[in-house]
């Protein structure tokens, strides 16, 4: 057991020693990579907005003539599904 404690603070500083310039370069641009992350967030969320937008307003359709015909069963899948395109539509509220 004193053999594998003598290797491994050994190895682990050899180890941690050997990526120092990895981590060098990436926190040189981190700037830049902040930037390319909120782009890519941002043209991914588009679409999901979009998506979200998209199946609330067809549940609320949906929901107003649910409520003519009284069928409660179809009322609570409309809230539901209102509930979950105002999440996809806030998602990236909620992320921030």
């Amino acid at each position: 057991m004193k053999e594998i404690k003598k290797y491994e603070k050994k190895y682990l500083s050899s180890f941690l020693l050997g990526m120092y310039p990895v981590f060098s370069n990436i926190f040189a641009g981190t700037q830049a990579a902040v930037n390319q992350v909120n782009k890519l967030v941002n043209s991914l969320y588009k679409p999901i907005q979009a998506a979200g937008f998209l199946i609330t307003i067809y549940a609320v359709g949906m929901f107003i003539l649910d409520m003519r015909s009284e069928n409660s069963d179809a009322i609570g899948k409309r809230i539901m599904q209102i509930c979950v395109g105002l999440f996809l539509y806030g998602l990236k509220g909620l992320m921030s």
